[in-house]
């Protein structure tokens, strides 16, 4: 990686030359002249350039949050709003007459102490720079007591799966605009999590709930061209990319038992310490490509393509102490010790190409080819001590190639009525090692061909009306997994209708059907998979005399899915099996109301909320009203106050449930 970076940088300095000297040579006199006429005035104006033009608003308050009655760890996965002082939201933009600078924006939303807050920055001049900051940071906390819970049955309400970390996202790029057609720029990313959590350490006959450390990064340094002409535009990018992750597992207790209940042999199993690692770095190259071209009046053409090259290596440690057996036969042991090193390469192709034809002016045809093509290559070995030392060595290779095609054509029957009519193709195949445990030696072969016909047909009207109807219909020959889409149909309506000037409704309704045959995934006699999903929606806006006064939304969807599946249920190795049902509920609505005296200055009241109730094999309701309100202290000073009610219940998993009020105050700043 280190060799490749000076080549690359390089390569990019001579293409910014190259596309300078092609841009000086097209730039016409005219053109210089006036940025010369324009940069005159600025020089003459003195002290006076340094002011700036300031627009947008601030708005910052203060959120009390009320006793969590219930659960707090179900209301810390689901809701996780805190109390304190918050930066609601910031929207500026600048103008200063600088040297450097003449246009500033900004953009921030729910800074200090919210689990989700987001910054965008913008500053450049024009015909010289543009730089551009995007920063987004998560706090995530699951924590759910059902989930991945085998002890719920128990009593037991400490899930085996939690997180509790924050992840950070920066992205910033700098393009280079003195040029009208010739764009270079660079960029750079990162990306990083940190945090703790639970997770299981699973060796043979028993998981152990132990803590987690979680420690991950990348950074990727991108550098490129944006070529933009009237009738194509080219982008080409090269980049390089390292990722690290670090987790680590531990424990130190005078015995954790785990899940298991029942002694082995007269012995229980346990786990008293533990000191497990991971230590991944990666690397990678990267190529990409993206043009549009319109050659001719009638014909349109795109296609984008990346190639990399990353590369692995894997370090692992672990190092146990505890009550522990293989089987039920062999003899009990009290340490175990791991050492594990691999590596591993992975060339990725990507490819996605089409063309748009209109032979005649109502007639459009639309071909496309996408393709991803990967291999891996790798290699490890490593010793395993504990009832017996073991030294282990694997070579393992994976191929995967995905690849569609599809067409399609469009015709304009009326200047009211479209139709659509195409035909997609899917295909692909792969191949990996054999499981440790399967009756056969040699690579796993897996195949996938599906042939899929689409249609569809859009009707407009002069009153105000809007429909359209959609299809797909797939017959599939092969597919990878008992639960891929095999032979399914899938319709999707929509219609709007403008009732009146004020008034809109709109309907929606999509459906799924599947059914995959086991015959064709694994033979075991299991039985076939079934999925069937159904969703209506309803939703309307009235908004009289363009909502000055009084203007009111809603929306609800009335939603459905099935399916079922057998399985083989372990240890005993029975056929089990599993149905899922769910029937929901789900609407919001929100009014918003000023009164008629005095509404220059009369505060505006809003009423609603969000509402979903599902009943089935996992029955739950959730409800949010709020109310708001808001009215102006100042002619650039809003004052804004909101009251909102969460409320979550579980039928099945009573112990999930929580109940919320928050109330928050708000200045709202703007120039």
């Amino acid at each position: 990686m280190k060799r490749r970076l000076p080549y690359l940088s390089a390569a990019f300095a001579a293409l910014l030359l190259c596309t300078a000297g092609a841009s000086a040579q097209e730039k016409p006199a005219e053109e210089k002249k006036e940025e010369a006429a324009a940069a005159a005035p600025a020089a003459a104006e003195g002290p006076s350039a340094t002011e700036s033009l300031v627009k947008g608003s601030v708005e910052v308050g203060y959120r009390a949050v009320g006793a969590v009655r219930g659960d707090l760890n179900t209301y810390r996965s689901v809701v996780n709003l805190g109390e304190g002082v918050r930066v609601m939201s910031v929207d500026l933009t600048m103008s200063p007459s600088l040297k450097w600078i003449d246009d500033v924006a900004l953009r921030m939303n729910n800074w200090g102490g919210d689990p989700y807050n987001s910054a965008w920055f913008r500053a450049g001049r024009k015909n010289w720079y543009r730089l551009t900051v995007d920063y987004r940071n998560i706090a995530y906390f699951n924590a759910l007591p059902s989930f991945a819970n085998p002890n719920l049955e128990r009593g037991l309400l400490q899930s085996e799966r939690t997180f509790d970390m924050s992840r950070r996202y920066s992205n910033s790029e700098l393009e280079i605009t003195p040029w009208v057609h010739y764009r270079p720029y660079l960029g750079f990313e990162t990306s990083s999590g940190s945090g703790r959590g639970v997770t299981t350490y699973v060796p043979s006959l028993n998981n152990y709930p132990v803590p987690n450390d979680l420690r991950d990064g990348q950074r990727t340094f991108r550098e490129g061209v944006r070529i933009q002409y009237s009738r194509f535009h080219l982008t080409a990018e090269a980049g390089q990319f390292r990722f690290k992750d670090d987790q680590r597992v531990y424990e130190n207790s005078p015995g954790n038992l785990g899940d298991r209940t029942t002694p082995l042999n007269g012995q229980t199993l346990l786990l008293r310490t533990l000191q497990q690692s991971y230590g991944i770095r990666g690397e990678a190259t990267y190529w990409r490509g993206t043009l549009t071209a319109n050659p001719f009046s009638w014909l349109d053409f795109f296609g984008n393509y990346l190639y990399t090259t990353p590369k692995i290596d894997t370090n692992y440690f672990e190092a146990a102490t505890g009550v522990f057996a293989e089987n039920a036969v062999l003899p009990i042991f009290t340490r175990q010790q791991q050492l594990w090193t691999a590596i591993s390469k992975q060339p990725h192709n990507r490819a996605h190409f089409g063309f748009e034809v209109r032979p005649f002016s109502r007639l459009r045809i639309i071909q496309s080819l996408y393709t991803d093509r990967l291999h891996t290559a790798s290699g490890g070995q490593g010793t395993l001590t504990g009832s017996g030392t073991t030294v282990l060595g694997a070579a393992d290779r994976l191929t995967a190639n995905y690849s569609q095609s599809q067409v399609e054509a469009l015709l304009d029957v009326t200047s009211k009525i479209t139709l659509r009519g195409g035909y997609r193709y899917t295909w692909g195949d792969t191949a990996l090692r054999a499981p440790t445990l399967a009756s056969f030696t040699g690579p796993e072969i897996g195949s996938l061909a599906r042939k899929t016909a689409l249609g569809g047909v859009s009707y407009r009207a002069m009153q105000g009306i809007w429909a359209s109807f959609d299809l797909e219909i797939a017959k599939s020959d092969r597919v990878y997994y008992r639960t891929s889409l095999y032979d399914y149909q899938k319709y999707r309506g929509r219609l709007r209708w403008q009732l009146r000037p004020d008034l809109s409704v709109a309907w929606g309704l999509s459906y799924l059907n599947n059914d995959t045959p086991n015959s064709n995934t694994l033979p075991l006699g299991l039985g076939d998979y079934t999925l069937r999903t159904i969703d209506h929606n309803i939703s309307m806006v009235w908004n009289p005399k363009g909502g000055d006064r009084f203007r009111v939304t809603g929306e609800y969807a009335r939603q459905n899915w099935k399916s079922q599946i057998r399985y083989i249920s372990l240890p005993f190795g029975i056929r089990e099996l599993s149905r899922y049902r769910e029937d929901v509920h789900a609407g919001s609505f929100i009014g918003d109301f000023v009164p008629a005296t005095g509404k220059n200055h009369a505060p505006r009241f809003s009423l609603g909320g969000s509402y979903f109730r599902s009943s089935g094999t996992r029955p739950a309701m959730y409800l949010q009203p709020l109310i708001r309100t808001s009215f102006p202290l100042h002619k650039r000073v809003e004052f804004i106050a909101e009251w909102r009610y969460w409320g979550f219940t579980q039928a099945l998993y009573t112990g999930e449930a929580f109940r919320n009020n928050q109330t928050t105050i708000s200045l709202r700043f703007w120039q």
